[in-house]
């Protein structure tokens, strides 16, 4: 369990970190086809992004910490 674990959550960090540094074309990430312009994203709005990607970095990292641990303890 914890292998497949691993494998799912290595995407979703490079998602997420990779969010943190070029947060409007992660916010674009699989719907650029909608759009025939690139839409123009407010100072709260790529703020926001970003914080949750840190949220969901850290809250990722506590279920993965969490299911570690039960697996190695028994």
């Amino acid at each position: 369990m914890l292998f497949l674990m691993i494998v799912l959550y290595i995407p979703l960090y490079i998602y997420f970190i990779w969010g943190i540094y070029e947060p409007e074309e992660a916010m674009i990430f699989g719907d650029r086809w909608r759009f025939k312009e690139l839409p123009e994203f407010t100072d709260f709005q790529i703020q926001l992004f970003k914080y949750k990607c840190i949220f969901a970095l850290v809250f990722l990292t506590v279920i993965f910490i969490l299911m570690a641990m039960t697996t190695f303890r028994g």
